[in-house]
């Protein structure tokens, strides 16, 4: 219990295991893709379906959500302060630590799961496309040492005529990406996934075979349909880093 990632796992849980929430993926009850509630028994929320439909083969292969970010609460609060202009160094900590135990403990969840080990990673930009790095990509700069990165770019302002639509022309890259390479996609916050699975086009436009999305918090609106019972229904359980972020459960073996 005394090596570095239990260590760190029990100072994530010290500092908010008791305001964040796994994500859930329950049959009928949420998005089988970004584990938002969903209403009917529908197995993919409105806009993963039409994501779906759009990309057809070319969104992500995998998509990974470790918490839910549940507007005006401490968890939205966290992912809104920790890339703020003056942010936050307590929830700059919090996000790191969630990144770097999802990266510790389940990237080999993932490599078993898509039966191609992640070879290269790449942060999802601001659109539009702001001045400095991102603090994601600054972040994840310090964390991911197993594989390089496949840096990403935004499309220049004025081709962007809507930053959540799904375009595959909204990011690029020059990386040169070898044969069956599976690039891990890491996105902050999964509002309605457009970024995200826009830069999972661009990404297989580069040329990957696999790719995979990584988001940290899945936005939730308590006042959207039946949030607010989902919210107090489902999520009593504080924040563990060990459930898998793949299966919303155990790891697979």
């Amino acid at each position: 219990m005394n090596d570095p990632a239990s260590l760190l796992r029990a100072r994530l849980i010290e500092a908010a295991g008791g305001y964040l929430r796994n994500t859930m993926r329950l049959r009928g009850i949420t998005c089988a893709v970004c584990s938002t509630p969903v209403a009917g028994g529908y197995n993919r929320c409105l806009a993963c379906k039409r994501h779906s439909e759009a990309a057809r083969g070319d969104k992500a292969d995998h998509v990974g959500t470790l918490a839910y970010a549940i507007e005006t609460k401490q968890s939205h609060y966290l992912m809104r302060m920790y890339k703020a202009s003056r942010p936050i160094r307590e929830h700059q900590n919090v996000v790191g630590m969630l990144v770097a135990l999802a990266l510790h403990h389940h990237v080999r969840c993932l490599n078993h799961i898509a039966a191609n080990p992640v070879s290269h990673w790449c942060a999802v930009p601001s659109l539009p496309t702001k001045p400095g790095e991102h603090p994601l990509r600054s972040l994840l700069r310090s964390l991911v040492t197993q594989f390089p990165e496949m840096p990403l770019h935004s499309a220049p302002t004025a081709e962007v005529v809507d930053p959540r639509a799904l375009r595959g022309d909204h990011f690029a890259t020059a990386s040169t990406l070898p044969h069956r390479a599976h690039v891990l996609v890491v996105e902050d916050t999964w509002v309605q996934g457009g970024h995200a699975q826009s830069a999972a086009l661009a990404v297989r436009k580069a040329g990957a075979a696999t790719v995979s999305i990584l988001s940290i918090a899945r936005f939730l609106r308590p006042t959207f349909g039946s949030n607010a019972a989902f919210i107090e229904q489902h999520l009593t359980e504080d924040y563990e880093p060990l459930s898998c972020p793949w299966t919303t459960g155990r790891c697979p073996p």
